[in-house]
């Protein structure tokens, strides 16, 4: 986590560098010049993703922010609910 900048409304501004792998984005030069040691993440692959469910319990507003992410068709979304209800 990097300082950015303290406001006068009474809170503080900081950043977190992550390097995503395995997505393609394009890449947005920046006018900061400093060191940065960022984390990596790495998408959630669809045999990780039940595995992910299954040991973290979800609100229903993230359940609908997965489902709808857009990364899962329609029959798999169905699959892994019909997987959970058995």
């Amino acid at each position: 986590m990097y300082y950015d900048q303290a406001f006068p409304e009474g809170f503080v501004r900081y950043k977190v560098y992550v390097n995503v792998e395995g997505v393609n984005w394009e890449p947005k030069p920046t006018e900061e010049k400093f060191w940065v040691d960022p984390l990596s993440a790495f998408p959630v692959g669809r045999s990780q993703l039940a595995e992910l469910i299954r040991n973290h319990p979800l609100t229903k507003e993230e359940l609908r922010s997965i489902l709808g992410g857009g990364s899962l068709s329609k029959d798999e979304i169905k699959a892994l609910l019909r997987e959970f209800s058995e």
